[in-house]
């Protein structure tokens, strides 16, 4: 228990290293005064704020012109355009063409120039949004930082300038750019639909569709109507064997020639012959001949009608068959013509389509970028405040840093105080220091 320090003590202690509590906080105070007023070079800022609306164009939509928004630029996206090297160098053309660079600048070529902006320069964009849409308002902070007051707020300016003419040249420079890279395609679409047109044109002409189905229809006509005599042929055909074969039998049952028996008085002819010597006595005489049987010469007559009409069948069947054969290669000539010619005639009217489809898409696109070019609100981005040079250096912040240096300075006092307070012999005496 003995061993414990109480306050007592512990002011003890402080009393007698009171010296070290007053001069580590005046040698921090000293230093920093120092640096605070003579080494540390004032830094003076200023701020310029430009304004980016959103992007809208004119587009005719049911014969009314509407505004509709456009595609608008990120923060992230501003950010990286105002920080590029293309920005800091434009800006630092600019600053030497006004003539306004620092003294210490004048023998730095571009890219030395570039760097030390980049030091200086600081993009904050702030977004307000109403109503939760997608297309905001957006301000941008241009910062810049410098010893010289008037440099900087000239420097912002430009910076603010060289911003609003970048960011009103972006929509328009997408608008040409997309438009320029639309000319070569368009072209190439408008040559495949021109000669898709001249072809189907050219087939049209010499299209024969028509007269070969009308000559296929009166072939198929044809076709059926010698398929149908062909059909009741054999019937013909098999009546008239039948008859000829009847007749043959009933010819071969009768006899061709018969006797006849006459008295030669009766017969003119022999009673002309024997006129002189007297009629008296040729009485009692018979004259037999020969005749032709009149039956068997009728059925003859009609067997060889019978026969002429069989071969006459037979006939008419053999050329209806070589004809029908003659029809049906015909009929599949032209059958195969009209399928190649509806072949060639689908693949030409596709070919058409889809070369009027791809471009008037094209042509319709070009349309719509002219639209929206010549819609584009000329200016979206502007300067909303200009930069002024600012009189009150923002750095260094001399209170800050002696008030910061005094606490330093304190706290190493006691630290100090304590320590060689613990790492002194038992049996020195307590004396103030």
């Amino acid at each position: 228990m003995d061993d414990e320090l109480t306050l007592r003590d512990l002011w003890e202690i402080l009393k007698r290293k009171r010296t070290y509590l007053i001069a580590f906080p005046l040698f921090a105070l000293l230093i920093a005064g120092f640096y605070a007023f003579v080494i540390a070079k004032p830094v003076y800022e200023s701020r310029a704020v430009v304004t980016v609306a959103p992007i809208q164009v004119r587009a005719r939509l049911e014969k009314q012109i509407e505004l509709q928004p456009a595609k608008n630029l990120s923060p992230e996206a501003l950010k990286v355009l105002l920080s590029t090297q293309e920005m800091q160098l434009a800006l630092t053309k600019r600053l030497r063409e006004e003539g306004t660079l620092p003294p210490t600048w004048k023998n730095l070529d571009e890219p030395q120039l570039a760097a030390k902006l980049k030091d200086l320069l600081k993009v904050n964009v702030n977004t307000r949004t109403r109503n939760q849409s997608p297309n905001s308002l957006m301000t941008i902070e241009l910062t810049v930082r410098g010893s010289e007051p008037q440099v900087v707020a000239e420097i912002a300016n430009f910076w603010a300038e060289l911003t609003v003419e970048r960011v009103n040249q972006i929509p328009a420079t997408q608008l040409r750019a997309n438009l320029l890279a639309l000319g070569k395609p368009l072209l190439e679409a408008e040559q495949a639909f021109r000669e898709a047109q001249t072809a189907w044109e050219a087939f049209r002409k010499e299209d024969r569709r028509e007269l070969w189905k009308q000559e296929l229809a009166q072939v198929e006509k044809r076709l059926g109507a010698i398929a149908l005599r062909l059909r009741t042929l054999p019937t013909e055909l098999a009546t008239t064997e039948a008859k000829l074969r009847a007749l043959q039998d009933r010819l071969a049952r009768l006899p061709e020639r018969y006797r006849l028996e006459k008295s030669v008085v009766g017969d003119p002819v022999s009673a002309a012959a024997a006129s002189a010597v007297g009629l008296e006595a040729l009485k009692g005489l018979r004259l037999e001949e020969e005749v032709l049987n009149p039956v068997s010469q009728e059925l003859l007559r009609q067997a060889s009608q019978l026969f002429t009409e069989l071969r006459r069948l037979e006939a008419e069947r053999a050329a209806l068959e070589q004809e029908y054969e003659t029809q049906r290669r015909r009929a599949e000539e032209l059958r195969e013509r009209l399928a190649a010619a509806e072949l060639e005639a689908s693949q030409l009217q596709e070919n058409l389509k889809l070369a009027q489809n791809a471009y008037l898409a094209l042509k319709q696109k070009q349309t719509d970028l002219k639209i929206e070019l010549a819609g584009l609100q000329k200016a979206f981005a502007a300067v909303l405040a200009r930069a002024v040079p600012n009189p009150d250096p923002v750095a260094p912040r001399k209170l800050l840093i002696l008030a910061l240096a005094g606490t330093l300075g304190l706290m190493l006092g006691l630290f100090w105080a304590f320590f060689s307070a613990a790492i002194e012999e038992p049996g020195e005496p307590k004396q103030a220091t």
